[in-house]
């Protein structure tokens, strides 16, 4: 009993250190969510092991149910991210479960008249009560979105239900945590991990994600060898004709430029750094036309290769309304695109800095991004720019650049972003290989 207790207190510190120190390289708030999952049940054990030994009296098996307790509401907060559940309902639900189990928990400290045992299965049947609502509520969702990490979380929480089920009906709480089932239930946890996180990969997402890629390719060669040839032709056309075709050829060349990044953007599998590279590759031409040097500087680093799904192509549209106002607008002859990774902040920065005449000081601004869209002051470029900063959650900043132009820079906070494009790519990956 005490060795299978050491050991498993020493798998879990040792895997929340590991998911911890993954939080720190990537960001992914599902690797903290599993260490959060993870250092509950350790000081669960160091308090069983200091019960058992009578170092915490007869308070002992309450401190070993608050903890327990803190257990519970961090396996469930992980489970639920990871199918992408944890909404207002579901965390008031879990928030109500930990609160009202902590207070029970802690009642026979108080040294009440009540038996103890009355509180005990008070607090047994509170958690059973609670899990019931929570698992048909994830039924329900699993039921609606049909998607297989879903069920594969269903599972797992199942399976966590039962082994919690006899923990917390047991009088003594330390009779059960040594048990065969919480082994079992720690590495059905990890591997849940694993997979969520995408530290391993099932044949089928790659094969999905290989559809995906096929598909786009096709498309975009049928966009190349169609409309795109046609327009380009006319563009030509147009090229040495009159002031006024010379503005159309432009004009035409923004569409044509907006549909080539439209199909680039259709994968949700498509990494922020990913959708930038294509930018710059279907800007280049129209930069150069306009008379415009481009200086690239986009840092290749892990944490922005697994920023994917909507926030990447959000970023990329910001982007790309940028460069469009550029060419537009700012009668530049160099513009500068930068993206990194701030690590103080764990913020995405982007920035779009071109040395033009500027833009009029009343549109310098855009600090408030609530304004409606009938309301802005800058046009419907910046208003849109602001209103996908404000969709992710980030803060966009117009200003002027040092000595002349105009500074566009987006800070986009990372950790709340990169679990859940990891979702929609799943998401993304299984619907394509439905169809």
């Amino acid at each position: 009993m005490m060795i299978a207790s050491l050991t498993m207190m020493f798998a879990s510190l040792c895997l929340a250190f590991y998911a911890a120190h993954g939080f720190g390289r990537s960001g992914n708030v599902l690797d903290v969510l599993y260490a959060a999952a993870m250092l509950p049940w350790t000081l669960v054990v160091a308090v069983m092991l200091l019960t058992d030994r009578g170092w915490l009296g007869h308070d002992g098996p309450s401190v070993v149910r608050i903890f327990y307790q803190i257990a519970i509401l961090s396996m469930a907060v992980f489970l639920l991210h990871g199918m992408g559940a944890l909404h207002v309902p579901e965390t008031a639900l879990v928030g109500a479960q930990a609160l009202l189990g902590i207070f029970l928990a802690a009642l026979p400290m108080a040294d009440l008249m009540w038996p103890p045992h009355v509180l005990e299965w008070g607090w047994a049947y509170m958690n059973g009560a609670f899990a019931a609502v929570l698992v048909a509520r994830v039924i329900q969702l699993a039921c609606r979105t049909a998607e297989p990490e879903g069920w594969i979380v269903l599972i797992v929480m199942l399976f966590a239900l039962g082994v919690a089920a006899v923990d917390v009906q047991s009088h003594v709480l330390s009779d059960t945590l040594g048990s065969i089932s919480h082994g079992f239930l720690a590495a059905a946890l990890l591997v849940l991990w694993l997979v969520l996180s995408r530290r391993i990969e099932t044949a089928a997402w790659k094969y999905a994600r290989h559809a995906d890629d096929s598909n786009r390719g096709q498309l975009a060669q049928d966009l190349h060898d169609g409309v795109g040839a046609h327009l380009t032709s006319i563009i030509a056309a147009l090229a040495t004709g009159t002031a006024q075709q010379r503005a159309t050829a432009l004009s035409l060349q923004h569409c044509l430029l907006e549909l080539k990044v439209l199909v680039d953007g259709q994968t949700q599998d498509g990494s922020v750094l990913e959708h930038l590279a294509s930018l710059r590759y279907r800007l280049q031409p129209l930069l150069q036309s306009a008379g415009l040097q481009m200086n690239w500087h986009i840092s290749d680093e892990e944490v922005l290769e697994r920023l994917r799904g909507d926030a990447a192509l959000q970023v990329l549209r910001v982007a790309q309304e940028a460069l469009a106002n550029v060419v537009r607008h700012s009668g530049a002859d160099e513009v500068s695109v930068a993206c990194g990774y701030m690590k103080t902040t764990r913020c995405l920065v982007l920035e779009v800095v071109d040395n033009g005449i500027g833009l009029p000081s009343k549109v310098l601004s855009v600090a408030d991004q609530s304004r409606p869209p009938g309301g802005n002051r800058g046009g419907k470029g910046l208003s849109g720019m602001a209103r996908r900063a404000n969709k992710l959650g980030g803060e966009i900043v117009i200003e002027p650049a040092q000595g002349r132009g105009t500074r566009v820079k987006l800070q986009l906070p990372l950790w709340r972003h990169l679990a859940t494009s990891s979702h929609q790519v799943r998401k993304a990956g299984w619907a394509s290989q439905l169809r």
